[in-house]
């Protein structure tokens, strides 16, 4: 169900694509793309309404009187005992647009998202185009301590051990006003890593679409692990049905070539993958190479753990294994690992 999901989506936003090309082409009959882009919509709350029935099934009240994020949690390791973390997905500024204004004790406001000249003439992306068209709900940087303190002490407090960080690289789209880029990631990274301190052990976060420079020399403190490339598609999100196979060798190359740079610094996440797909093998083999943690999104009852469970395992073979990264101007023949490899865990 999830991957139908996805699709619609996808396929949704390749509609609103193709009208769009349409009408920079030149056509005045567009009622057919209206048609579609109508109706899109409605078949993906269809799918979701379906999903929401199913996930309502699985719910299993033990009938203890908890509810929310502390009851599910306390639920779901008493169903797997050998459950040792659980993260839960953030954004850098809060939500993926931000804090909403008004709706905590927090002063925010939303900033105009201006990308920079190279970004906005290189890059089409829908989730970039949605920040830029809703802006961002942005907490004043003498607060984005407390911003942080609130979700994490709330989440550590139900059972959370630590948080994914996304969108990092928003801070430069809205920082003109707040004295530059490096100015307003002091103020948040220190807030962050500071509550990552406190909430989570110190090293409870991974980090994604962190590829800026204000990242990498004031957010590292506290962040081990940051995404050396794009996200795993499972298939081509434009439509080529050929994506579902090149889409993933561009992803191991950009991963490997990143991590040759990240590796020295801080460990190279390359992303998840599902163990069921078509070049699932080829995604375990180079995860269980790559010195970063091995983690699938798998569907439910979509698993090949023969796949996912022998690039993880601490007694899987690795030849060449070593501690140390091979630098990139000196020769190697051997399969080599950019962290130690019994430090690869597998995770969902």
């Amino acid at each position: 169900m999830s991957k139908a999901v996805v699709r619609k989506a996808a396929e949704i936003e390749n509609a609103g694509k193709a009208k769009k090309k349409a009408a920079q082409g030149g056509a005045t009959d567009l009622s057919s793309f209206d048609a579609k882009v109508a109706q899109m919509p409605r078949e993906l709350d269809q799918l979701l309404v379906q999903r929401d029935a199913m996930l309502a099934k699985l719910d299993d009240n033990d009938g203890d009187g908890e509810v929310g994020l502390k009851a599910f949690l306390k639920d779901m390791r008493r169903r797997f005992p050998g459950l040792d973390d659980v993260y839960v997905w953030q954004a850098l500024c809060g939500g993926w647009g931000g804090v909403r204004p008004g709706a905590t004790h927090l002063d925010s406001r939303v900033v105009p998202a201006r990308p920079s000249p190279g970004l906005a003439g290189t890059m089409e992306d829908l989730a970039v185009d949605r920040i830029i068209e809703g802006g961002i709900g942005l907490v004043r940087p003498d607060q984005a301590g407390d911003l942080y303190e609130s979700m994490h002490s709330y989440l550590a407090g139900a059972g959370v051990t630590g948080v994914k960080v996304n969108v990092v690289h928003t801070l430069e789209y809205v920082c003109e006003e707040h004295g530059g880029r490096v100015e307003l990631a002091k103020a948040y990274y220190d807030g962050l890593s500071k509550s990552i301190a406190k909430n989570f052990v110190g090293t409870g976060i991974i980090a994604s679409m962190q590829q800026c420079n204000d990242f990498f020399f004031l957010g590292t403190r506290q962040v081990a692990m940051g995404r050396a490339g794009d996200d795993f598609w499972f298939e081509d999100p434009n439509g080529d049905p050929m994506g579902v196979f090149w889409l993933q060798g561009a992803h191991m190359v950009n991963c490997a070539y990143n991590s040759l740079w990240m590796g020295q610094f801080i460990r190279p996440d390359w992303d998840m993958f599902q163990s069921d797909h078509t070049c699932a093998a080829f995604h375990a083999a180079s995860r269980a190479i790559c010195g970063g943690p091995v983690y699938v999104s798998d569907s439910l009852g979509g698993h090949d753990f023969a796949c996912s469970g022998g690039s993880s395992s601490p007694m899987a073979p690795c030849p060449g294994a070593c501690t140390m990264l091979s630098p990139p101007e000196t020769a190697c023949s051997k399969i080599r690992s950019l962290i130690s490899r019994p430090s690869s865990r597998f995770g969902t």
